[in-house]
C-alpha cells in the first residue's frame, strides 16, 4: 500500500511546479541570510536531489519567510507538504497541504494538494486489529479529490483507493461483529454485520457477513428464552438476495422452524401512503397466518411461491427496473432541456404517452424539479441493491449489459456527491455530462 502510493506521486506531479520535492523539517531553525527565492528554492532541490528530505523541507518554508508573496512561495509550500511526505511526517505534509487549499483554492494545483493528503491518510491506515480512524479519513478525503475534480488524473487512483479503504472498514466491522459472535453478544453481531451489508455492500467481506446474520439470528431463535420456543418463524422483508434466504431457510428449517420472504417496495411515499407492494415466498402456511397483517401495511400483497428466495429475485428484478426508468429519463430530459423544452411540459406530454413510469410520476416531479433531491433513497442502499442485482444476474447467467451501465452510472454519481445523497441526485452527473442544468420547477 504505502510503496505503490510512494512510486504514483512522483510520476503525476506536475514538471514545472512540482518536480523533485520531498521531506521534512530540520531540527534547527535556518539563520535568516537574506537570498533570491529562485537561490533559497534551488537548494532545497538540492537537498532533495539527495534525499536529505528534512532539510529540503525547510528550506522551502524559508522561501515563504522571505519572499511570502512571491510566486517561489506558492510553490515551495506544496513542495514543502511533498518533502514532508516523503519524509513521513504526515502531520506536517497534511497542515502544509490545507493551508495550501486556504490560501490558494482556485490553483491549479490545488488538486493534487487535496490528493496528498489523502495519501497521507492512507498510507497511515492500520490493520483491522487497530482503531480505524485515519482509514475514515482516507476515505473522506479520497471521496473529496473524486467529487471535486472528477476528471483529473488524480481521481482514478482515488477510486481506487476509495473501494480499498471501504474493504478495510467493512473487514473492522467484521472483525468486531467476530467478537461478539463469539461471546453470543448476538445482537451486537448482528448491528455490525447488517453495518457490512448495508454500508459496505460491493466489498469482499458480504458474503461471510450475510452467513454471519444467519448464525447470529438462528443462535436467537435457539438458543434464546424458552430454547427456541418463542421464535418459530423467521420472516424477511429486507431485500438481502435470494443466496441469503436460502441459506437462511435452510438454517430455519433444521432448527423445526419456517422462513418466509417478504420484501416491500414503494419507497417513502408508499409506506407513508401505506401503499406498499409486498412480494411473498416461501412457507405457504406461514404466509397464510400473516396474511391479515401484511395487508395492513400493503397496498399490494402477492405470493410467488415456496421457494426460499424466489421474492428476493423477484425484488431485484423490480430494483432494477425501476433504477432504468430513473436514469433513462433523467438522460432523456436533459436533452429536452438542452433543446430549450419546458420540463413540466416534458413531463406533461411524457406521463399522458407510453414513456410514463413512476420516476416521470413521482420522482421527477417531485423531487428533481423543485432541486431538493429528497425522494428518500440513500445511494448507498441503491449501492447495495445494485450489487444484489449483478450477484443475482451472475447466479443466474443472465445478460447484464443495461444493468451494468445503470450501475456505473449510480456509482460515479456517488463518487460525485456522497453515498449519503438521495438517488434523484443523479440528476447532476447527467447534466453536468449535458452541460445543462433541468430548470427548476416555477
Amino acid at each position: 500500500m504505502t510503496l505503490s502510493s510512494r512510486f504514483l506521486i512522483p510520476l503525476v506531479l506536475g514538471a514545472a511546479v512540482l518536480a523533485g520535492c520531498s521531506s521534512n523539517r530540520a531540527d534547527q531553525a535556518i539563520a535568516y541570510v537574506e537570498r533570491p527565492a529562485e537561490t533559497i528554492y534551488g537548494t532545497a532541490i538540492e537537498r532533495m536531489d539527495r534525499r536529505d528530505y528534512r532539510a529540503a523541507a525547510q528550506i522551502f518554508d524559508e522561501v515563504e519567510r522571505q519572499h511570502p508573496y512571491s510566486e517561489w512561495a506558492r510553490r515551495s509550500m506544496l513542495m514543502a507538504a511533498f518533502a514532508n511526505y516523503q519524509a513521513r511526517n504526515y502531520d506536517e505534509a497534511i497542515s502544509d497541504a490545507q493551508r495550501f487549499i486556504s490560501l490558494h483554492p482556485g490553483n491549479r494545483n490545488a488538486a493534487y494538494a487535496y490528493y496528498l493528503v489523502a495519501i497521507c491518510y492512507f498510507e497511515q491506515i492500520m490493520d483491522v486489529g487497530r482503531d480505524q480512524g485515519a482509514t475514515q479519513q482516507a476515505l473522506d478525503a479520497l471521496q473529496q479529490v473524486v467529487r471535486r475534480y472528477p476528471d483529473s488524473r488524480y481521481a482514478s487512483d482515488a477510486r481506487l483507493k476509495i473501494d480499498m479503504t471501504r474493504d478495510h472498514l467493512a473487514g473492522k466491522e467484521m472483525s468486531v461483529g467476530r467478537w461478539y459472535l463469539r461471546r453470543d453478544f448476538h445482537l451486537a453481531a448482528i448491528n455490525r454485520f447488517q453495518n457490512v451489508v448495508s454500508e459496505y455492500g460491493t466489498t469482499s467481506h458480504v458474503p461471510e457477513a450475510l452467513h454471519r446474520l444467519v448464525e447470529a439470528y438462528v443462535a436467537l431463535g435457539v438458543d434464546g428464552a424458552d430454547k427456541g420456543n418463542r421464535a418459530k418463524a423467521f420472516i424477511n422483508m429486507g431485500t438481502t438476495g435470494s443466496a441469503y434466504s436460502r441459506a437462511v431457510a435452510e438454517r430455519m428449517k433444521a432448527a423445526g422452524k419456517v422462513f418466509l420472504d417478504a420484501p416491500i417496495s414503494g419507497g417513502p411515499p408508499g409506506a407513508e401512503a401505506g401503499t406498499l407492494g409486498i412480494m411473498c415466498s416461501g412457507d405457504k402456511e406461514t404466509f397464510e397466518a400473516l396474511k391479515s397483517s401484511l395487508e395492513v401495511l400493503s397496498g399490494k400483497l402477492v405470493y410467488l411461491n415456496e421457494n426460499p428466495g424466489a421474492a428476493q429475485t423477484m425484488k431485484l428484478v423490480n430494483n432494477i427496473i425501476s433504477f432504468g426508468n430513473l436514469s433513462v429519463a433523467l438522460e432523456a430530459m436533459t436533452l429536452g432541456a438542452k433543446a430549450g423544452l419546458d420540463p413540466e411540459q416534458m413531463l406533461e406530454v411524457i406521463n399522458a404517452s407510453s414513456g410514463r413510469n413512476s420516476a416521470t410520476d413521482t420522482k421527477i416531479p417531485n423531487h428533481v424539479l423543485s432541486r431538493t433531491f429528497d425522494y428518500g433513497g440513500a445511494l448507498y442502499i441503491i449501492e447495495k441493491d445494485l450489487e444484489l442485482w449483478r450477484r443475482e444476474a451472475e447466479a443466474y447467467e443472465t445478460p447484464m449489459w443495461l444493468g451494468t451501465n445503470i450501475r456505473t452510472l449510480f456509482l460515479q454519481c456517488m463518487a460525485e456527491v456522497g453515498r449519503d445523497q438521495d438517488l434523484t441526485a443523479l440528476t447532476t452527473p447527467l447534466e453536468k455530462m449535458a452541460g445543462v442544468q433541468i430548470p427548476k420547477s416555477r
